[in-house]
C-alpha cells in the first residue's frame, strides 16, 4: 500500500463520529429518513460549493470536454472532504463509486445502526455541487430497477443522469 493510499484510509475526526451517530440515531427514534437525508445533502452541497467559490479559484476552462470538466469537479470534492472517489461515463450517465474506507459521513461506519436504509448524504452533496459548477445539470437516476445508491464490496455506486445544458 502507498503511503497516498494510507493517507487516504479512513481518519475519523471527532465531528465525524458526532455527525454519523446522530444520524443513526435520529433514524432509530424513526424521525430521520433517506428523504430528509437527500435534502439536507443538497444543502450541504450547495453550501459547500458556495465555500469553495468564495476561497478557490474555479477553472473549468481546461477544457471543452464535458466529462473532464465533471472530473475535475469531482476532483474539488475528494480534495475538499478528504474521500476517495472514482468516475465512470456511460453513454448519458455518469457513476461514482466512493470509497467506503475513505468515507467519513457514514453512519453505519461508526455506528452499530441496523438500517434498510443507507442515510447516505454523499449521492445528493455530489448533485448540488456539480449542478453549482457544472454547464450541465445531473440528477440521481434510479432507471433500469437500479437504486441511486448501491453498497458494492467496499465502494458505495451512484448513477447520475445527465440533463441539458443551462
Amino acid at each position: 500500500m502507498t503511503r497516498s493510499e494510507k493517507s487516504r484510509k479512513s481518519n475519523p475526526t471527532s465531528e465525524s463520529i458526532i455527525l454519523t451517530s446522530f444520524m443513526a440515531g435520529l433514524n432509530e427514534f424513526r424521525i430521520l429518513n433517506q428523504s430528509l437525508v437527500n435534502l439536507a445533502g443538497k444543502r450541504s452541497g450547495y453550501s459547500l460549493a458556495q465555500h469553495i467559490e468564495k476561497s478557490d479559484t474555479i477553472d473549468l476552462s481546461c477544457s471543452n470536454d464535458p466529462v473532464i470538466q465533471f472530473k475535475k469537479i469531482i476532483d474539488m470534492i475528494t480534495s475538499t472532504l478528504s474521500v476517495s472517489l472514482g468516475v465512470d461515463h456511460q453513454d448519458d450517465e455518469l457513476i461514482i463509486s466512493i470509497d467506503r474506507e475513505t468515507c467519513n459521513i457514514c453512519p453505519g461506519k461508526f455506528t452499530k445502526a441496523e438500517s434498510k436504509s443507507t442515510l447516505c448524504l454523499f449521492p445528493s452533496i455530489i448533485e448540488e455541487f456539480v449542478n453549482y459548477f457544472w454547464k450541465y445539470s445531473i440528477t440521481l437516476s434510479r432507471e433500469y430497477n437500479f437504486p441511486y445508491l448501491k453498497q458494492n464490496d467496499n465502494k458505495c455506486i451512484v448513477r447520475y443522469k445527465i440533463m441539458t445544458k443551462r
